[in-house]
């Protein structure tokens, strides 16, 4: 990880509403120029959060506020084996299938597309224009609907459980402070607290495999069963004393 905090393009801004697109979802997307984020996200976007707020609670939705994404995920995604996959995967993939508020684009200072590995847990970041502050909480938890969309096969082979294990499924952020956000705009890593834990190694330490077993990704729900399947006692006092640090 590059020791200079990255900085992120705004690609694209899309919100979500209910109804069924072209493609069969549930819900369609919208591109914008500009939107407002609030506290709860972006405004008048349909969110599945907001949407579950009853079941969630309001402080799990703040946590959730905003679904991020990076390009550079997308074509990680796109350069996958599709041996192992039941259908191929489509030639280009648009701004908002993954269901993100925001497509964000950046490099490292050696010209490396930024990936979830430049990331981490608890970074502050701000627009370069106008008041917007956002915390990264979490990576997102990719559901079935991935697979889905791309590559239509299900459990440990398909895209979700991949992306799941690797932290390409996007990141939610918490917005500390509300304001515009535009596409073209520049969002600055400003603030670094845990560099150890980036989106990449939470992703790992929750959903990774386990003596090149299983893991909790390749199971159609997210239980922590797998570690169960951990044979070796000092593999498992080592996952487990990551999970409490985590």
């Amino acid at each position: 990880m590059s020791s200079k905090l990255p900085s992120l393009h705004v690609k694209a801004l899309c919100s979500r509403r209910a109804g069924k697109d072209e493609s069969g979802r549930n819900f369609e997307r919208d591109s914008h120029e500009a939107v407002q984020i609030s506290e709860l996200g972006m405004v008048g976007s349909e969110d599945w959060a907001l949407r579950n707020q009853d079941t969630l609670g309001e402080e799990n939705v703040r946590a959730r506020a905003l679904l991020l994404q990076l390009e550079a995920h997308n074509d990680a995604v796109l350069a996958m084996d599709e041996g192992r996959l039941r259908h191929p995967l489509p030639l280009s993939i648009a701004a908002g299938a993954w269901g993100e508020n925001v497509l964000l684009k950046g490099t490292d200072s050696e010209g490396r597309p930024l990936d979830a590995a430049a990331i981490c847990i608890g970074d502050i970041l701000e627009a370069t224009r106008g008041s917007l502050r956002l915390e990264v909480t979490c990576p997102r938890r990719p559901c079935c609907k991935v697979d889905q969309q791309f590559g239509q096969t299900w459990r440990g082979a398909g895209v979700r459980a991949h992306t799941a294990r690797n932290g390409m499924a996007g990141f939610f952020c918490r917005v500390l402070k509300p304001g515009r956000l535009a596409a073209g705009d520049e969002l600055q890593v400003v603030q670094r607290r845990r560099p150890e834990w980036s989106l990449r190694r939470v992703s790992d330490v929750v959903y990774g495999r386990t003596s090149g077993r299983t893991s909790v990704a390749d199971e159609a729900s997210y239980s922590i069963r797998c570690l169960a399947t951990i044979e070796n006692s000092e593999e498992m006092d080592l996952r487990l004393a990551l999970l409490r640090e985590l």
